[in-house]
């Protein structure tokens, strides 16, 4: 007898969450929250923007980041609230200090374009640095960090011709992995022996070999 796939229990999750949110658990009534704002999971808990904005007032009473980058949102887009810029960069901030990425790209994004605050570039960088380092170390954490070093070689390629020179021990390695068949990397060694720089001579020998190599696994 086939096994029966288990089917999400909204109304059990809904009743775990609120009894979590009564014996004072923060994140549940950001998570409740969520569920009023979007309304995505009616019947079993209606949308209710008022109710929305009250949990996440009170579960930012303790400081939690998850709660304030909300706030930040309701306040920028005028949703459940007046809309107030100068509200919600303030939950956008204390809310990235708390380490929430979603607040930390929000503020990156209103210092790159000026919004409600002086366009500052160095500022953005520092806020998009602090996601992509968490990315990169949940990614890492994953046990998958291979992704983000496949990636890094077509940025080192694609590098202005005077950037330092290419670490040859990383250029081994993905010579490694493109030998093990990895696509990425094949055509990654294509595109650097093919156009040549950053301490790598041009051999187009070898960037036929790995381009080739791509295109008999079907790139």
């Amino acid at each position: 007898m086939d096994a029966v796939p288990n089917k999400p229990n909204y109304r059990k999750a809904f009743d775990l969450l609120n009894t979590a949110m009564e014996m004072g658990n923060n994140q549940a009534k950001v998570l409740l929250g969520m569920a009023h704002l979007t309304g995505e999971h009616e019947p079993f808990l209606l949308h209710n923007t008022t109710r929305a904005m009250e949990l996440f007032e009170s579960a930012s009473q303790s400081g939690l980041p998850t709660a304030q980058s909300a706030l930040g949102i309701l306040y920028s887009t005028g949703i459940g609230a007046n809309s107030s810029q100068s509200k919600a960069v303030l939950y956008y901030t204390f809310a990235a200090l708390g380490g929430d990425s979603f607040a930390q790209m929000a503020l990156g994004f209103r210092y790159w374009s000026g919004i409600s605050m002086a366009q500052s570039c160095e500022s953005a960088l520092k806020y998009y640095t602090l996601v992509a380092d968490d990315v990169a170390r949940k990614v890492g954490n994953a046990g998958t960090g291979q992704m983000v070093l496949r990636i890094r070689l077509i940025e080192e390629e694609e590098a202005p011709q005077n950037s330092p020179l290419l670490d040859e021990d990383l250029v081994q390695y993905y010579q490694f992995l493109a030998d093990k068949g990895d696509l990425q990397a094949q055509l990654g060694l294509g595109q650097l022996y093919l156009q040549g720089g950053r301490g790598v001579e041009r051999n187009p020998k070898l960037a036929q070999h790995y381009f080739s190599a791509a295109a008999k696994a079907g790139n």
